[in-house]
């Protein structure tokens, strides 16, 4: 792969792939293990078993008219009723819904539920309010596969440990090619870092049947295997969602929860940082198949590289 505009380039190879669920999710990794292997970097494999959600058949019909929609739960059901129609960004716990993103002009699955529920395009509302008869069904099937973790550097005794989840719910992109590829990208030009950082490629962070946290089963996976890892580095970075902005790192206790849902996340929240980017133009297509190439710049992603370099180097 050439190294001009490498990072743009590496994210239209990963969604080649998406959604990367499931077989999807074991062909991505297989790629960025092909690809470490040619870059003759070497890398462990840490095998799980995880499931997620698969839409068997999911379909609203109003007044006799079908509405475009995804699944959005992990169990089936039916919904015929429009009062709990809901904004997919804030927290819920009321039951079946129709939801639906506010801010993005495109479907997005932004949440999932442990009750029926469907997802819907914001500009499909009025056709669904204004309806008399809405019928509407979730068929999905829990599907078990492999997930892995790819660890790439030094797994004795590393100074940081640094994460970018590789799967994603829809395109993708943002969520999370980019924060991939920068990783990739740093792994490949400063290997002097691989002396004092463990590089972790993890997968199913998106969803699982975890409860009370669906999301982040790759990190906690690692969380419990390697516990001294986690307690014994000085510093935790996450990449996520990069490149469609200027990168920075944040510390807050609310986000840094969100995005690393580990289980000792109290114990390690103080040194654990998310390297991110423009959360609004993410929220405008998240989990949605408007996340592609288009929302990023290779400026940017090379510049989200520069600020997690920095980082790892201390200065």
């Amino acid at each position: 792969m050439s190294n001009k505009d490498f990072y743009l380039h590496f994210v239209k190879e990963l969604i080649k792939f998406s959604p990367r669920l499931g077989k999807n999710e074991q062909k991505t990794a297989k790629f960025l293990e092909a690809y470490l292997k040619e870059q003759g970097i070497p890398f462990i494999v840490e095998k799980f078993h995880t499931s997620y959600p698969k839409n068997i058949k999911t379909c609203l019909v109003v007044d006799d008219k079908e509405i475009d929609c995804r699944p959005t739960s992990f169990v089936d059901g039916k919904i015929t009723r429009k009062s709990k129609v809901i904004n997919s960004l804030l927290d819920y716990e009321g039951g079946a819904n129709i939801n639906f993103n506010p801010k993005s002009d495109d479907l997005s699955l932004a949440q999932h539920y442990h009750f029926p529920s469907l997802a819907i395009n914001k500009k499909d509302l009025v056709q669904l309010m204004s309806g008399e008869e809405i019928e509407g069904s979730i068929d999905v099937e829990r599907t078990g596969f492999l997930s892995k973790n790819i660890l790439v550097g030094n797994k004795n005794n590393p100074q940081y440990l640094v994460f970018a989840h590789y799967d994603c719910l829809e395109t993708g992109a943002t969520d999370n090619a980019s924060g991939v590829s920068t990783m990739m990208g740093v792994i490949i030009n400063h290997q002097e870092l691989l002396e004092n950082c463990l590089f972790i490629f993890s997968g199913n962070e998106e969803i699982s049947y975890d409860r009370p946290q669906y999301w982040g089963r790759g990190f906690r996976i690692l969380e419990k295997r390697h516990p001294r890892l986690f307690k014994e580095a000085e510093r935790i970075l996450v990449i996520d969602c990069v490149g469609n902005g200027e990168t920075k790192l944040s510390t807050d206790e609310e986000f840094v929860s969100e995005c690393f849902p580990i289980k000792n996340i109290k114990k390690f929240r103080k040194k654990i940082l998310v390297a991110c980017a423009d959360l609004k133009k993410l929220y405008e297509i998240y989990h949605s198949a408007g996340d592609t190439v288009d929302q990023l710049s290779e400026s940017h992603l090379e510049q989200a590289a520069r600020v997690v370099v920095k980082f790892l180097k201390n200065r």
